[in-house]
């Protein structure tokens, strides 16, 4: 299946490591450009000092996006997404990775960590994330996978104890809360992805040892509520869980 983005990104040639600019062109199906070739787009990664950053074109006013690798301190699972995955899992497929936060504390609370994401822009931007904590921590154990979690079968032998799915929350109810920018950017980029979320979850139940845990709004409705055996509420947001 060809996996593609709703935005136009392109990577771009940098003299600092021309070879990775190729590997992430090849490994992500990106158009490779040089800096004068690269306005039909909207995005671009580049690489700079060392980290891959996602720049807006269209607005140079915005900071790049790229993965944060810090803090790296252990946390206590006893937080709300903590105990909705529970202390008797140790393995986790985070199968929607998008910006990288969550699967960032999940590793931070000594769960083993798979992290998997469709887009081609944000699964590059993850492995590039993932591979810099490899480098300067090796208290934390993180992966990852340029994938689609619907067809998690195809690219895994071994189950893991649980999947976490966090997919594009619906349209909703407005908020006061402002929206930070690199969720603005990651929706316009799987803008479409809200319309598969019962595939995808039916994909990881299917895969999951013990449990999958979805995080929703709390204004949403469950995705299989024939299916949900629980749900653990915070003031904004939920974690539904489905016991497999």
């Amino acid at each position: 299946m060809s996996i593609t983005d709703c935005a136009k990104a392109c990577v771009r040639y940098s003299s600092e490591d021309d070879e990775r600019c190729r590997q992430i062109s090849e490994n992500y199906g990106l158009p490779l450009s040089y800096e004068t070739d690269d306005r039909e787009y909207d995005y671009v990664l580049t690489i700079e000092n060392g980290v891959l950053k996602l720049r807006d074109l269209r607005n140079r006013k915005y900071r790049p996006i790229y993965m944060p690798v810090q803090p790296l301190t252990r946390v206590s699972r006893n937080c709300l997404l903590g105990r909705a995955v529970g202390k008797k899992v140790a393995t986790i497929l985070d199968g929607t990775a998008g910006l990288g936060s969550d699967l960032l504390l999940l590793a931070r609370m000594g769960y083993q960590v798979t992290a998997m994401e469709r887009s081609p822009v944000f699964a590059a931007l993850i492995a590039d994330g993932v591979e810099r904590i490899n480098a300067i921590s090796a208290k934390l154990s993180i992966k990852s996978c340029f994938a689609d979690t619907r067809y998690v079968s195809r690219y895994f032998d071994e189950k893991f104890d649980a999947v976490y799915l966090d997919p594009m929350f619906p349209e909703g109810r407005k908020s006061s809360v402002k929206v930070a920018r690199p969720l603005t950017v990651l929706r316009e980029f799987c803008k479409d992805d809200d319309s598969d979320t019962e595939e995808l979850l039916a994909a990881a139940i299917g895969w999951a040892e013990k449990r999958v845990v979805v995080k929703r709004p709390n204004f949403a409705r469950p995705i299989m509520p024939d299916r949900l055996s629980m749900s653990m509420r915070g003031k904004l947001v939920r974690y539904d869980i489905y016991l497999t």
